[in-house]
């Protein structure tokens, strides 16, 4: 299993780096409830923007389809898409 963190273009403000430490920490809390190991990557891609369809970052993409984008998915609801595509 494969996740994709699409952050967008690169932002040094804080709101912006402390929105993916929350979603980075949820997506660890995922992975320890799973049981599994699991690659994490993180884009800053317009490419990949473009490629998913992302509307809004942070884009959460799992498995190659896109199931989070706009917001910040809690551990339980990032666990949930984990599970369903084991």
């Amino acid at each position: 299993m494969e996740v994709l963190v699409i952050n967008g273009l690169v932002c040094s403000c804080e709101g912006k780096q402390i929105e993916m430490e929350k979603v980075i920490m949820n997506i660890d809390k995922a992975i320890d409830m799973l049981g599994e190991t699991i690659k994490v990557t993180i884009s800053n891609s317009f490419d990949d923007i473009i490629k998913y369809g992302v509307k809004r970052t942070p884009g959460i993409v799992i498995n190659g389809n896109l199931k989070f984008s706009g917001r910040i998915p809690s551990s339980e609801e990032l666990f949930k898409e984990m599970k369903q595509l084991q």
